[in-house]
């Protein structure tokens, strides 16, 4: 809410990085977090990330 992009991407990589430590999936319902996804090293996405934007398009393209 301040503005401050690379702090709030910070942190969320790191709450990322941490959660995958114990969880099968992660579901960001934020839409501003799914930039954070697509800027982690793909040795960092061990488990699968899902983020609105991504999956909204894709249903999106097979209506049209």
């Amino acid at each position: 809410m301040r503005g401050d992009g690379a702090k709030h991407d910070a942190i969320v990589a790191a709450a990322l990085k941490e959660m995958s430590k114990g969880v099968d999936v992660i579901v960001l319902a934020q839409a501003s977090m799914a930039r954070v996804v697509e800027a982690l090293p793909v040795a960092e996405r061990q488990i699968p990330i899902l983020a609105s934007p991504g999956i909204a398009v894709d249903y999106l393209a097979t209506l049209l």
